[in-house]
């Protein structure tokens, strides 16, 4: 049986467009400034200069070439020279160099009759586009805070679901890695009728581009990860970059995405057009998890800034709450500027939602990421009251339509006479609230508690999290509550939480010896996550 490896850390990597951009990225590229002799009016490229065609990542020879790493040492040599984290590092008593090496001429990772031989470069590449582990100087590989190590190479980790644990570990990751992509590469000229991933096919990735695979190594590649942006362009562009393929040219990181991510040279030097909303609707569309990276997020900052939504000093790639807030808040007040959504069809009256299939929808419970006709039903609902403003029925339960659910619960909620001398804010404020409830009536203290000053987010969520917690004990006039480690450990917590709840988290699990980042953040993020599963053994 063959296992698809779709890759859940490649994003993590990507933030190295931005950091080349900056001048940050510690590879050791030579420059190569732009000719304006040689270059066309318009984009600046010339008929030299490395072009990226997602049918053809690499030719077949660069994939197997050991022209650039020969040995062990010639590795270990370039570890040296960028000062990669790797460089120290040991694995079972042999260096990273060794693994990388031997990894790639399948003397540790031939298996099931597969003896890989791979330019060791390629493996060096998939490194850096997975876990920055070339470039990112001073990360401490030993305590490996950030599961770098642990998952150098993407294997295992598909993009719906958690990471293998059978594959943890680096030279393990190394050698399934080099035995998947050189099945990848023999899968890809076989005679199996089934199998997408075959030389002079045609797919499409999940990015959504349609790629003709033109030979077996980009099969392999696309294979193993199943994007064109932005996980094999940044594959092709450290190779490209570096001359570790038969071209002996090398290229700086930077000129690379000038010239491919069609950024135009003007007299201020080169700058990112302005980006159309038809040119990245389908990010706009996509539902983003706090803690996402990577190159999609880079053009959804710069968007979202354009439209003067994403304020932020620096665009990041980071999806965070900053980012979140920006997003949310576009989509809430766009309309489809390119191309308007046409009038909903008149239907005949028995096919509109009806208010008691609609309140019935309403009043069920759904879970962040839920898909399917139920959610898309609830939205019809929601759109055709008035509460659902995106533009399209996704059929994804997500912060829009939570919001939308609620509203509509809110807005169809029964009013019931109460004595002119029972005020419903004080009544609320008395009550005892249970931490990550979302009801209507976390909707009414929210906006008791706007009224008094104390609750400014944005808008009225219904969710009784970090902020309405701090929110209320303000208005209360008590100090944030302290809980027992026993409690922490118990409780549900969430990816992307800022609180002081997460503070005592963390205070506890260091005391456990489960934290061991050099201080309590309050934000709940990867290393917290990883700590809190190391701690109680879950998420």
């Amino acid at each position: 049986m063959t296992k698809k490896i779709k890759l859940w850390f490649l994003s993590l990597s990507l933030l190295l467009i931005n950091l080349a951009l900056l001048g940050s990225l510690a590879l050791n590229f030579v420059s190569k400034p732009i000719n304006k002799s040689q270059s066309s009016s318009v984009l600046g490229v010339s008929s030299s200069d490395p072009i990226f065609s997602p049918n053809y990542i690499m030719s077949n020879e660069t994939f197997r070439s050991k022209r650039v790493f020969s040995t062990v040492d010639s590795v270990q040599n370039y570890l040296n020279n960028v000062n990669s984290p790797l460089k120290n590092y040991q694995d079972k008593g042999q260096s990273a160099a060794y693994w990388i090496y031997n990894a790639a001429n399948g003397s540790t990772s031939a298996k099931f009759g597969v003896t890989p031989n791979l330019n060791p470069g390629l493996l060096i590449a998939y490194l850096e586009k997975e876990q920055s582990l070339v470039s990112l100087n001073n990360y401490d590989v030993n305590t490996d805070p950030d599961q770098r190590i642990k998952t150098a190479m993407g294997y295992g980790c598909p993009d719906n679901s958690n990471c293998d644990s059978q594959y943890f570990g680096f030279a393990n990751q190394l050698n399934w890695s080099a035995y998947q992509l050189e099945f990848n590469y023999k899968l890809a000229s076989s005679s199996n009728s089934a199998e997408p991933y075959r030389k002079d096919r045609t797919i499409t990735t999940l990015d959504g581009y349609k790629v003709f695979l033109s030979n077996e190594a980009t099969a392999a590649n696309y294979r193993y990860t199943p994007h064109a942006y932005w996980g094999n362009y940044n594959l092709w562009k450290i190779l490209t970059a570096n001359g570790w393929g038969v071209d002996t040219n090398t290229y700086s990181s930077s000129y690379i995405d000038t010239i491919n991510l069609h950024k135009i040279e003007t007299p201020d030097g080169v700058q990112n057009p302005t980006l159309k909303e038809s040119e990245i609707s389908h990010i706009l569309s996509k539902k983003f998890e706090i803690g996402h990276s990577g190159g999609d997020v880079i053009l959804l900052q710069r968007f979202l800034r354009q439209q003067g939504h994403f304020t932020y000093e620096y665009i990041t790639g980071y999806y965070g709450n900053i980012t979140k807030t920006a997003h949310t808040n576009y989509l809430n007040s766009s309309k489809p500027s390119s191309s308007p959504a046409p009038a909903p069809t008149p239907q005949p009256e028995s096919n509109q939602p009806n208010n008691s299939t609609c309140d019935q929808l309403a009043n069920q419970e759904y879970q962040f990421g839920q898909v399917g006709d139920t959610v898309k039903k609830l939205q019809e609902c929601l759109q055709s009251s008035g509460h659902f403003i995106y533009p399209h029925i996704t059929g994804y339960y997500g912060p829009i339509t939570e919001k939308a659910q609620l509203d509509y619960l809110y807005s169809t909620k029964s009013v019931t006479s109460t004595p002119a001398s029972t005020d419903p804010c004080e009544s609320l404020k008395n009550k005892t609230w249970t931490f990550g409830v979302t009801s209507i009536e976390v909707i009414e203290l929210q906006k008791c508690m706007r009224k008094d000053g104390t609750f400014t987010w944005e808008w009225d969520t219904g969710y009784f999290g970090p902020v309405t917690q701090e929110a209320f004990n303000k208005w209360k006039g008590q100090d944030a509550p302290t809980f027992s480690c026993a409690n922490l450990q118990g409780q549900a917590w969430k990816f992307g939480e800022t609180s002081e709840r997460v503070r005592q988290l963390q205070a506890c699990m260091r005391t456990a010896g489960a934290f061991t980042w050099q201080w309590d953040t309050g934000y709940f993020g990867d290393v917290t996550k990883a700590s809190l599963i190391k701690w109680r053994g879950y998420f």
